[in-house]
């Protein structure tokens, strides 16, 4: 073996670990807590502290950015939360998250309009999400239920024609598994979440788990010390209520605050 042998060997070696260095999404991106001036995107990376959110009101022309919140979770992996500040109300943006050498597609969303004009909506509600008998049942509802019922009845634009989604409890099969939030959740209902908020209740099924908390970032409007187990959010005319209420948060803080 000549020289110039040992010398491209050393550089593909070279390569090759940088590559096993980048990152990539595992999750996401999905939507958080949305309001006409504001919203928080979420997403997760096999690697890397850095997130950034490049967004604007032009696809091809993505002028704005922020950076937020970096949460540890297995391993080298992180959780990435960005609030979007200062967005016009019922107003399409388009986005594009970034961690490193990990970019996303440009996916799109549409900010809430202001309450005073009263403008009607519609939200769905889904629930026990959790693996069953039938495994491919949460992507069906995502994609052949939600998706193709809105688009087919109302129009293309799936941000403008749904505001959210509620989603009461048991999102996975078990909420200590972090394989299952991928495999059971974030995989499946991806194509709705990446462009209509999603507002989840801990179910018995989530178990208290801290992926629970680290994935999600909810209104913190509720009782100190027990912020994300129970909150409120206004879209519109109302007032949307999440109770946590398996066995140790029925206590009277709640009845309390709520």
């Amino acid at each position: 073996m000549n020289r110039s042998t040992l010398m491209a060997g050393a550089l593909c070696a070279v390569v090759l670990c940088t590559a096993a260095m980048g990152q990539s999404i595992r999750v996401g991106p999905f939507l958080q807590d949305a309001s006409p001036t504001n919203i928080w995107i979420a997403w997760e990376t096999t690697s890397g502290d850095d997130g950034t959110v490049y967004y604007g009101t032009n696809p091809r022309v993505l002028s704005q950015s922020a950076t937020g919140l970096v949460i540890p979770s297995q391993g080298p992996h992180r959780i990435h939360h960005v609030e979007l500040p200062d967005l016009e109300p019922d107003t399409a943006y388009w986005y594009q998250v970034e961690t490193g050498t990990a970019l996303s597609d440009v996916f799109y969303f549409r900010t809430p309009p202001l309450a005073s004009k009263e403008q009607p909506f519609r939200f769905a509600v889904l629930s026990d999400t959790q693996g069953g008998p039938v495994s491919n049942m949460h992507t069906q509802v995502i994609n052949d239920g939600i998706i193709d019922f809105i688009t087919d009845n109302y129009g293309p634009d799936l941000a403008r024609n749904l505001a959210f989604v509620l989603q009461p409890g048991d999102l996975v099969s078990t909420g200590t598994n972090y394989a299952q939030w991928k495999t059971q959740y974030f995989d499946e209902a991806q194509n709705l979440y990446q462009h209509v908020p999603v507002y989840p209740v801990a179910g018995n099924h989530e178990q208290d788990a801290e992926w629970y908390f680290r994935y999600f970032k909810l209104p913190e409007n509720g009782t100190p010390g027990f912020i994300e187990h129970w909150w409120y959010k206004d879209h519109g005319n109302v007032r949307i209520i999440g109770l946590d209420t398996n066995g140790a948060y029925r206590v009277p803080e709640q009845l309390d605050w709520l």
